[in-house]
């Protein structure tokens, strides 16, 4: 886990743990920005600086769990007796100015979190065209994607430009690693929109396609089971309040764990809000 530090710490949230400097043999407290997080290449870490102590460390570590819905997983010996929740009070309206500092410290960890995310990419990119060619025979998304941006001359990297979706967002639909949680269906749908329309493909070989292009570390348990009120675990690309539901919502009560078969059904609504914006944009 990478989490950005910072001495603001008048300006903590529900998603934020204040360390003081005791905690971390800075000599002046700060906060770590749990909601923040991402990764980073090894050869980014120049120097240390601290060690965050372990009573401190086990507490981060329990919130960064809840945050990306992996509570269960933490030790047992880690885990704090309720949700766990960060030092500051939770944002409750858009006017609230620790969110507009929130969005100029997310805007400058990002710079820090692009090698890792475009190395990461690549690795999925390569580890599924190895699958695609396992399954050769099976349409997927990826492969219509794939083949289609071949024939259109176009690297993902100017596709995704010209769409106006960042490259990785096309590059894990061309790896058949779509998330629900990280990819809305809208935005699939207009990755898809030109390859859909010009292959004239019949509606139920989509279908079927789409069904085969899921990422099979996608986390159903956080998305919904209707086309609306999807819950995303993520902060990345989510502003002000929204980013702060998103966060919260992890904090409640764990939910059950969800049966294959209410899996399968949040992929069925999934798969048709796709292919009902898909027919939307290309004019179906």
């Amino acid at each position: 886990m990478v989490a950005p530090l910072s001495t603001e710490t008048e300006l903590a949230t529900d998603a934020d743990i204040v360390l003081g400097r005791a905690q971390t043999r800075l000599g002046y407290d700060v906060m770590a920005e749990v909601w923040n997080h991402g990764t980073l290449l090894r050869e980014q870490l120049e120097e240390q600086r601290g060690v965050v102590e372990d009573n401190a460390w086990e507490k981060l570590a329990a919130l960064y769990a809840a945050a990306i819905g992996e509570l269960d997983d933490v030790a047992e010996e880690a885990q704090v007796t309720a949700a766990p929740v960060g030092d500051g009070l939770p944002t409750i309206a858009d006017e609230d100015s620790r969110l507009v500092f929130q969005d100029e410290e997310l805007e400058r960890a990002q710079r820090f979190y692009r090698p890792a995310a475009r190395l990461l990419a690549a690795d999925a990119v390569e580890a599924d065209a190895e699958a695609r060619e396992r399954a050769a025979g099976a349409l997927t998304a990826g492969a219509l994607l794939t083949q289609w941006l071949n024939e259109q001359g176009y690297e993902t990297t100017e596709y995704a430009r010209e769409i106006g979706f960042e490259r990785r967002h096309v590059e894990l639909v061309c790896a058949n690693r779509i998330d629900p949680v990280l990819l809305n269906h809208d935005l699939v749908a207009a990755i898809l929109t030109g390859p859909y329309r010009d292959a004239e493909l019949d509606r139920d070989d989509l279908d079927a396609a789409l069904s085969r292009s899921f990422d099979e570390d996608a986390n159903w348990a956080l998305v919904g089971a209707s086309g609306t009120g999807r819950v995303f675990a993520r902060t990345s690309g989510r502003r002000g309040q929204a980013r702060a539901r998103a966060m919260r919502r992890p904090f409640e009560a764990a939910a059950p764990a969800l049966t294959q078969d209410e899996v399968e059904r949040r992929k069925r609504a999934y798969i048709n809000d796709v292919l009902a914006a898909l027919d939307e944009k290309s004019g179906r």
